[in-house]
């Protein structure tokens, strides 16, 4: 499989701020903080290998986020153009998990309701040896 080089990453001044501020946020979320610092790196020039070495974080990840970035700079461009006060939270939202399918729902809605009926019960209602629920 050919070497192919890693997406390039170009910063405007303002997205270059927000994503530092994120970096450097006491109570910033550590994703953001990881990923921020990935994209400010990757605009810096530094290889993902250099960055997984020196932020530890694993290669595969910063190859990800380095190629989200990339692929969300035209949409970012855009924002800064046309909405400059919708930037933080377009630049938020670019760093942001993606929706996740999860796990298929394991009781019905019918069951739910029914097992919420039954708990506002007394125990001794249905027969159980019990005061209360547990």
């Amino acid at each position: 499989m050919p070497w192919k080089q890693a997406a390039t990453v170009i910063l405007s001044d303002r997205q270059r701020k927000i994503l530092e501020s994120f970096k450097k946020g006491t109570h910033t979320p550590l994703h953001f903080i990881e990923r921020s610092t990935i994209i400010l790196m990757a605009a810096d020039g530094i290889t993902n290998k250099q960055i997984a070495r020196e932020t530890g974080l694993d290669r595969n990840k910063v190859k990800l986020w380095r190629i989200r970035w990339d692929k969300a700079s035209a949409e970012t461009a855009k924002v800064e153009a046309e909405r400059p006060n919708a930037l933080k939270a377009h630049i938020q939202s670019v760093l942001s998990d993606e929706q996740r399918s999860g796990a298929p729902a394991t009781f019905t809605p019918e069951q739910v309701a029914h097992i919420i009926a039954i708990a506002c019960q007394s125990p001794k209602e249905h027969g159980v040896p019990m005061s209360h629920w547990t």
